[in-house]
């Protein structure tokens, strides 16, 4: 299980998840009902968005897709989650494995959309694909070193 934390973690972004969510016979809104309940958001600030563009899910939006998957996928120690922080709390560099994801994020990222060209205000520039499937991998095997610590 912690392998699969580990890639839901790097790779959730890619991942075409309301295709799969909704191919899963599973209730969409579940999940976000729970966030929004637990949270008290959506009751006590009446502008609260998951998504301020409406379409690019903030922290909580990407930890509700992410959680959502895990429990699909049968991690049951993740249904009382309340954010990535209470499951990072688990692991005893938890902070340091979450400081090399967002690395790794931001390296791939700004690599592709440097590689392909995407002109965006206020992006940076990435490092070649080349240099980040480097830098990722080295990065994916600190990750990999943090999580069996647990």
């Amino acid at each position: 299980m912690k392998k699969a934390v580990v890639y839901i973690l790097l790779f959730l972004p890619i991942l075409g998840f309301s295709q799969w969510k909704y191919s899963k016979d599973v209730d969409p809104f579940d999940s976000v009902r729970e966030t929004v309940i637990a949270y008290g958001k959506g009751l006590e600030d009446p502008d609260f968005v998951f998504a301020k563009d409406g379409v690019h899910p903030n922290t909580t939006g990407h930890f509700i897709m992410a959680k959502t998957i895990l429990l699909y996928l049968g991690a049951e120690e993740f249904k009382q989650a309340k954010d990535i922080l209470s499951v990072l709390s688990q692991y005893k560099n938890g902070t340091e494995i979450l400081a090399h994801t967002i690395t790794l994020q931001k390296i791939t990222k700004d690599a592709w959309l440097t590689f392909v060209g995407h002109e965006r205000p206020k992006m940076r520039l990435g490092v070649s694909m080349e240099e980040a499937r480097i830098l990722s991998n080295e990065l994916k095997i600190k990750i990999q070193k943090l999580v069996s610590k647990k």
